[in-house]
C-alpha cells in the first residue's frame, strides 16, 4: 500500500484541508488533515476498484467535496488513479 499523502502536493494537500476548515469552522487543523487523509484514500480504493459500489462516510465525503472544490489538484489525482472518481 502506497501513502496517500504522496497524491498531492503539499500545497495541494494544504489548499483542501484550508476548504475543510474554511467548511467547518470548529474543526482543527489534525482533524481536517485526518479527514482529508481518508478522502484521499476514499478516492484512491473507488478508482482501484471502480466495480465496487462503496460510500464514503459523511465525514470522509467533506474531506472528498473539498478535493472535488480543487478542479485542478483533484483532476490530477484522477489522472494518476488511471479513473475519475464521481458520485
Amino acid at each position: 500500500m502506497h501513502d496517500v499523502s504522496d497524491l498531492l502536493t503539499p500545497d495541494a494537500f494544504g489548499g483542501v484541508v484550508a476548504t475543510v476548515m474554511d467548511n467547518n469552522p470548529d474543526m482543527d487543523e489534525p482533524t481536517a488533515s485526518r479527514v482529508v487523509t481518508e478522502a484521499l484514500k476514499f478516492v484512491d480504493a473507488a478508482a482501484k476498484f471502480p466495480t465496487v459500489r462503496i460510500t464514503p462516510s459523511q465525514v470522509v465525503d467533506e474531506g472528498w467535496h473539498a478535493l472535488i472544490l480543487h478542479t485542478h489538484p483533484y483532476a490530477r489525482l484522477c489522472d494518476r488513479l488511471g479513473r475519475f472518481v464521481k458520485a
